[in-house]
């Protein structure tokens, strides 16, 4: 489901990314997010990660005829994936996927001060810092986690 298309910028906003920084969205789809994030900051490693072959190809086109240096596009299952060099992760999942498989990962691989950006799900009983900011008209609320 693709988000709407003020989300990429509050995403972005939420961010706060840094030169040197990575960046990963989980299941990026057609790749809106992590190319605006890849756009609006060339100098942070963005990498987004799909696991539906059909997406992941589609985002490999759209790379391929619009290339960003900063940008990889992975075919991966992300629960599978060492996430551990995050500064930022970003996902719109379905809450109990997240809370029941993604939160647990999270939690064991990222180190402390890195941001956890999810659109309309939250994280069930979050010990560390909440932030959310206000939904635009077409979009629910983003949710930011701090470890």
């Amino acid at each position: 489901v693709p988000v709407p298309k003020d989300v990429p910028d509050r995403v972005n906003k939420l961010a706060k990314l840094k030169p040197g920084q990575v960046f990963y969205e989980i299941g990026c789809g057609d790749s809106r997010v992590c190319r605006h994030i890849a756009m609006r900051n060339p100098k942070v490693k963005v990498i987004g990660i799909e696991m539906a072959q059909t997406m992941y190809l589609y985002s490999r086109m759209k790379l391929f005829l619009k290339p960003l240096k900063n940008l990889t596009i992975v075919h991966a299952n992300a629960l599978k994936q060492d996430l551990s060099g995050a500064d930022a992760v970003y996902f719109y999942m379905v809450e109990n996927t997240i809370n029941e498989k993604l939160k647990p990962k999270l939690l064991k691989e990222l180190a402390k001060g890195v941001k956890i950006i999810s659109y309309a799900c939250r994280f069930y009983r979050w010990r560390g810092k909440h932030l959310s900011d206000t939904a635009g008209k077409s979009s629910k609320a983003l949710h930011m986690y701090i470890i």
